[in-house]
């Protein structure tokens, strides 16, 4: 019985220890994407970094593509920093035909 529950303790670690590598990952895109909207003041600065602009949801990357424009990267959190760039209010940024 000693070998089970020592064996069930070491398989509740490498539990932990996966989780906490879960964490760590997951939480790596919200930090890399506040981080790429930052600074960024005009369309031609977004543009270096992403050509066909940035749209708010695939819902809103669908319909620019239907609008006739190249189909923008989908971030939320992007979008929602450079909203005062969405002049058509299309829920798309600094798209491009």
């Amino acid at each position: 019985m000693g070998h089970l529950m020592k064996r069930l303790a070491s398989l509740g670690i490498a539990g932990t220890i996966a989780t906490s590598a879960f964490l760590v990952v997951s939480a790596s895109p919200s930090t890399a994407e506040t981080t790429m909207a930052r600074g960024v003041t005009s369309c031609s600065q977004l543009r270096a970094q992403h050509p066909t602009g940035i749209a708010k949801s695939k819902k809103a990357a669908k319909a620019a593509v239907r609008a006739g424009y190249r189909k923008p990267f989908v971030c939320k959190h992007v979008y929602l920093q450079l909203k005062a760039l969405d002049r058509n209010r299309n829920k798309s940024v600094c798209e491009v035909r």
